[in-house]
């Protein structure tokens, strides 16, 4: 019985630690935050002169999460092998570190995101640099606006 709760908690646990890991589509020229909502903002026309792709870390220091969450089932995992006393304690400790380096590069992929890198020329002739959520797509050449709000920068169509 406590095997069974033990597993069912800790199933829960497993779960709810990874949505955590989830990623926000902050700074998406599609998505607003509720902060912006109802407040000024100011939108400017500008040319692209370049994109260049990139990658967004949304939450470079949160794998420790993800780190412990893998440990916790390489020893749980290990604990079920069964073996001599000494193996044993070596098969668990192994499948911890095993379970700790996928669950830190879990947790890392999760974070990171693909983004723009868009150089923009602005009709005074300032050239500014905005990193977005890639989204949507851009060209070179192209007429856009950038949108300034409460939450910062953001180019669109």
């Amino acid at each position: 019985m406590f095997n069974l709760k033990f597993k069912f908690i800790f199933s829960l646990a497993l779960v709810a630690s990874l949505t955590g890991c989830a990623v926000g589509d902050f700074g998406s020229p599609n998505v607003y935050q509720q902060y912006d909502v109802a407040r000024a903002g100011s939108l400017e026309s500008c040319t692209v002169l370049r994109t260049r792709l990139v990658v967004i870390d949304a939450n470079p220091g949160n794998s420790v999460v993800g780190t412990a969450v893998g440990v916790l089932g390489g020893v749980l995992l290990g604990s079920q092998v069964k073996g001599r006393r000494h193996g044993h304690s070596l098969t668990v400790l192994a499948l911890g570190l095993a379970g700790g380096m996928i669950g830190q590069g879990i947790a890392l992929a999760a974070s990171r995101q693909d983004g723009l890198e868009l150089a923009v020329r602005m009709t005074d002739g300032r050239v500014l640099v905005v990193v977005q959520p890639a989204n949507q797509a851009f060209m070179p050449g192209e007429r856009v606006y950038l949108v300034s709000s409460y939450s910062g920068l953001r180019i669109t169509h």
